[in-house]
């Protein structure tokens, strides 16, 4: 589970706007993959805050599931960006409830429409540390079908870091991913200098497209 200290420390930087990670216009990547995805798919986004991307998928025909733990940003979504209605079993849904959003724990919550066709996770692993990283990873894939696409949004760094984002070594993450039976089919990489994301040190940002047959 994801313990009460963190969830607090995301709603503390949801309440003082130290959101730097949310991107007002859709993610380029995300613009450029989607057309390689199954139409109409089921796509699961960990973590979501109140992305764009969640509209833009709905846009494209999919049905997507997305879940975060802080209220804020769900509610904040639905007056920006799409209305959302929160229903009598918790969940939020937009009026065709092609988009809902579980607000809970990631390792909790029960979650509608499994298993899932596409994994979009734009940055949802940098937000654990150290061996968290496999068993968030490990979680997803059991949510995941027998076939499926895995958008990965990861993050290398000149140095160890003790808080949010934490870094990825891409050896670890294909070996996690092959166990899981996903092949990496592309992978973009982007550097990044005096970046806010790494608090004004440099850092990479990769983009892995993996899939499972």
């Amino acid at each position: 589970m994801i313990s009460k200290h963190d969830i607090e420390y995301w709603k503390s930087r949801w309440d003082k706007r130290e959101i730097h990670f949310h991107l007002i216009n859709v993610n380029e990547i995300l613009l450029r993959y989607e057309p390689k995805i199954k139409r109409s798919a089921n796509i699961f986004v960990p973590l979501c805050g109140k992305s764009v991307d969640l509209a833009y998928l709905i846009k494209s025909g999919h049905k997507v599931v997305g879940i975060e733990a802080v209220l804020k940003p769900i509610e904040e979504f639905s007056k920006e960006t799409m209305t959302l209605t929160k229903c009598s079993d918790g969940i939020w849904r937009n009026e065709t409830a092609q988009l809902q959003i579980v607000n809970g724990d990631l390792f909790e919550a029960a979650l509608p429409n499994l298993p899932f066709d596409v994994v979009y996770d734009r940055a949802s692993v940098t937000v654990f540390h150290g061996d968290f990283q496999e068993k968030y990873l490990r979680h997803v894939f059991s949510l995941c079908a027998a076939t499926c696409d895995y958008l990965l949004w990861s993050v290398t760094c000149e140095s160890k870091r003790t808080f949010p984002p934490f870094c990825q070594d891409l050896v670890f993450l294909d070996d996690i991913f092959s166990s899981a039976n996903f092949q990496l089919l592309d992978r973009k990489e982007i550097v990044c200098e005096n970046a806010p994301l790494f608090n004004g040190s440099s850092g990479t940002i990769y983009w892995s497209y993996y899939r499972r047959n």
